[in-house]
Order: structure tokens, then sequence, then C-alpha cells
């Protein structure tokens, strides 16, 4: 029986600063807030943290880009 391995995905580089100046968030609480997250895991954010697929999700529909996750993060090889 094969094992799924969800898949993982970790935020480009100046994305998480792109969504606060698109959506004129003035904090990284109003950021963790609007992600659905906490200031510590933001902070793993930023620092290229694996996140979860739904995740990686929810920046690109909270962008507006539902379809295009890869514009906003990576996936990570398994």
């Amino acid at each position: 029986m094969a094992t799924t391995i969800a898949p993982r995905y970790r935020v480009r580089p100046g994305v998480l600063d792109h969504i606060m100046r698109t959506r004129r968030l003035t904090s990284d609480d109003q950021l963790a807030a609007a992600l659905g997250t906490t200031i510590d895991r933001l902070g793993d954010m930023r620092a290229g943290a694996p996140i979860t697929a739904r995740m990686a999700l929810h920046i690109a529909t909270l962008q507006g880009d539902g379809d295009f996750i890869a514009g906003y993060c990576e996936p990570i090889a398994a």
C-alpha cells in the first residue's frame, strides 16, 4: 500500500511584505491575523519554514488569485 504525502510549500521571499503593502496592513499582528496564524509562526514563514497546502492556498486566495499558488509559494520536494 502506497503512502500519500501531503504537499508542502515555502512562502517565496518578499511575499509576506507584498501582502502587507497590498492589503495596507501596518503590523505583523495584522498580517498574522489575516493569515490566521501566530506572530511566531509568521517569523518561521519568513525564514522559509514549510507550510501546508491549505496555507499556500489561503495566501493566494487572500491576494485574489487562488488559482496561482506558484506565484506566492514554491513547492518543497518530498
